[in-house]
């Protein structure tokens, strides 16, 4: 199910979670490929959720962080960034990619 609201988004995938401080939330194209490049376990705490535009995908990341999730919001946009993400901050994670 693909989500209309950013707002919408951003409950589906707090849910999904539990997450806000502690936790990273960015957008993406290629959700599994991006959670790779964050060092992420992906079978480990994260969640994704799809969005039906990129400016969904945009406002739910901006409302994650509003939340107290990591991360700088449009990122990773591009046209096709319909995917919102989120996952546990670990020492193994890599942020800031």
């Amino acid at each position: 199910m693909a989500y209309r609201t950013g707002l919408g988004a951003a409950q589906a995938i707090h849910a999904q979670c539990n997450g806000g401080k502690g936790w990273y939330a960015g957008v993406t194209n290629k959700p599994d490929r991006r959670l790779r490049e964050h060092a992420v376990d992906v079978g480990g705490a994260c969640g994704i959720v799809e969005c039906e535009t990129a400016s969904v995908a945009a406002e739910a990341e901006k409302i994650l962080h509003e939340w107290g999730y990591e991360g700088q919001s449009g990122g990773g946009t591009t046209d096709d960034s319909f995917w919102v993400y989120t996952y546990k901050i670990t020492p193994r994670t890599v942020e800031g990619r």
